[in-house]
């Protein structure tokens, strides 16, 4: 029987129908650009949009229109199609989110959402004339104008357009406050201007209203020309609103600059401090940071053999990675619990190749109960391609996971012996014999005579070229000491006839 915290976390747990309610969500709603499935449906969806505004305009063209009238038919009838089955997948898929997860009252809340009730004014335009009958035109033309909604829904699948969105929403205040001054000036200099030009002008100044769209060219510096100041006082008042303008129009471009640069700032914070999902794909998701020391040196060897992949960290002891470690690029961090049934999916283990569970406390042999059960978690949310390796403290604690398919490594060979197990399933295996003198692992033939301190890149390197120019055949495995620190591997040389 499962225990409390496999049940709550373990997905195989839920049923075909809520996984797949799970999946049309995370397809649908997350717009994830890795997700290969999603990025087509977003792709698709937003052509669709484009092509509907492109109809739209094209079929004020008469001849166009009246050529191509049955195409254009048959376009609106499939776009009704794509965007009506879009709409009711998001309601019956949205209590897959937790905080739409009522059935009824969730689905209410998700419905009432903005972008929700954009994606529900889109189709209205096929629906209403069905419903509500009408003989008026300019009826009929304000449906057809309300199909333009469609371009605002582009937003939802461009992540430039949800940006600029957030800094709208983040200034609100601060452009509200300029528009309400940028009003105030317009009905001021309207107003002025009005009573200077009034009499020297009554047909061209009839009232304030008229003199608005006076007003309105002038501020925004656009000068139309149909209506001008004639009077020394009027062309005076002119030229000074007119540079009152340009500074009060400048205004919002000021607001929407700071807010897109606090956008980032945001952004880069929540990155450095574990807030955002894991963005790599065929990389490395390491669960418990191992210190830097190891970090450094196991990031030195795996990349000496895959050049800049990608690494995600997955640790809730740390509010941000050490400097040292996001120097390195392509090193991602979130901050979050093992127990959390989220983080798994945060940090997209079935989408990377390797899955490594460092111990808790290094050095303490009781974290391997641990270790044991986040590899045990962790091996619900990995492919079927994807390998788990584990670090054991100690060899005593071998048989907690005998059950499970994790490869282990001990802990004080963890960068060489890891770096092997990426790389060979068996290596690491072959490593600790060798190193731990254990099941024959320690061959006759083996004679050091010296340690050097190298990395294990350098060693392979300067063993190998040492062995062609002697016509020698070696076993770089087989030399390898224990008893440098982690961040250089020592080693022995050997010189070996076969």
């Amino acid at each position: 029987m499962p225990t409390n915290i496999e049940s709550a976390i373990d997905p195989t747990s839920d049923s075909a129908y809520v996984r797949l309610q799970r999946r049309t969500n995370e397809v649908i709603e997350k717009a994830d650009a890795n997700d290969r499935l999603s990025q087509f449906f977003d792709i698709s969806i937003a052509v669709l949009i484009v092509l509907n505004i492109l109809a739209l305009m094209l079929e004020t063209v008469d001849w166009i229109g009246d050529t191509y009238a049955v195409a254009f038919a048959l376009f609106d009838s499939f776009s009704l199609l794509a965007f009506t089955s879009e709409y009711v997948l998001r309601i019956w898929s949205c209590t897959a989110d937790p905080a739409y997860s009522h059935p009824v009252r969730g689905r209410l809340r998700y419905a009432v959402q903005p972008m929700v009730l954009l994606d529900l004014l889109v189709i209205l335009p096929f629906y209403l004339p069905r419903f509500v009958p009408y003989d008026d035109l300019r009826f009929a033309r304000a449906l057809r104008l309300l199909r333009l909604v469609r371009i605002i829904r582009i937003g939802r699948y461009s992540a430039s357009l949800g940006t600029l969105a957030s800094v709208f929403v983040r200034k609100k205040e601060e452009l509200i406050i300029a528009l309400f001054a940028e009003i105030v000036l317009l009905v001021v200099a309207s107003s002025v201007l009005y009573f200077v030009e009034t009499d020297a002008q009554p047909d061209v100044f009839k009232n304030i209203p008229t003199s608005m769209w006076w007003g309105m060219s002038t501020l925004t510096t656009v000068g139309y020309g149909d209506i001008v100041p004639i009077t020394v006082w009027g062309k005076a008042l002119a030229m000074l609103i007119s540079l009152i303008g340009i500074a009060m129009f400048a205004l919002p471009v000021g607001i929407l600059g700071a807010g897109f640069v606090e956008e980032r700032e945001e952004v880069e914070t929540r990155r450095r401090t574990g807030q955002m999902d894991n963005p790599h794909t065929n990389g490395y998701v390491l669960f418990n940071y191992p210190g830097s020391a190891s970090f450094e040196a196991f990031i030195e060897e795996i990349r000496h053999i895959e050049n800049d992949v990608p690494i995600c960290i997955v640790d809730d002891t740390l509010d941000e990675l050490p400097q040292s470690a996001t120097n390195h690029t392509n090193v991602h961090f979130i901050r979050g619990s093992t127990l959390d049934r989220g983080i798994y999916d945060r940090a997209r283990l079935r989408d990377n190749n390797v899955v490594i569970v460092f111990p808790t406390e290094p050095s303490v042999p009781e974290s391997d109960g641990t270790t044991r059960t986040v590899v045990d978690l962790v091996s619900k949310y990995v492919g079927d391609e994807t390998r788990i390796l584990h670090v054991l403290v100690s060899t005593d604690n071998a048989w907690m996971f005998d059950d499970i398919n994790s490869a282990a490594v001990m802990e004080y060979l963890q960068v060489l012996a890891l770096v092997q197990e990426c790389q060979d399933m068996h290596s690491s295996v072959i490593v600790q014999h060798l190193l731990l003198n254990t099941a024959g692992g320690n061959p006759h033939t083996v004679s050091p005579h010296g340690t050097v301190g190298w990395s294990w890149a350098e060693f392979s390197r300067y063993c190998m070229e040492a062995a062609e120019q002697t016509g020698n055949r070696v076993n770089p495995l087989a030399m390898v000491k224990p008893d440098g620190p982690l961040e250089t591997i020592s080693i022995t040389g050997l010189n070996q006839p076969m």
